[in-house]
């Protein structure tokens, strides 16, 4: 069986909700391990508040296990932009 970007996310030894945050972006990216999300479906898929999650991103790219890209506009502004530490 291939090793999968989650379980490569399950595999990392974080707190539960950067775990699970981490769990969920491995299973919304492609297989190069670029990804976009609505925050709004991240929280809703997770169980986290808008602030958790947020922290919890901002603490994974802290960590180097993502790396986020800026939004490109106001339109934007609720969508996380991100490249996963994880390689194929």
């Amino acid at each position: 069986m291939p090793f999968s970007a989650t379980g490569w996310a399950f595999e990392q030894k974080l707190p539960h909700p950067d775990k699970w945050t981490l769990f969920l972006l491995a299973d919304y990216a492609d297989q190069d391990g670029n990804g976009s999300i609505h925050l709004d479906k991240l929280c809703n898929d997770s169980g986290l508040t808008a602030t958790q999650a947020r922290k919890a991103i901002n603490r994974l790219n802290r960590k180097k296990l993502i790396t986020i890209s800026p939004p490109a506009g106001l339109f934007e502004l609720s969508m996380v932009f991100y490249h996963l530490a994880w390689r194929p």
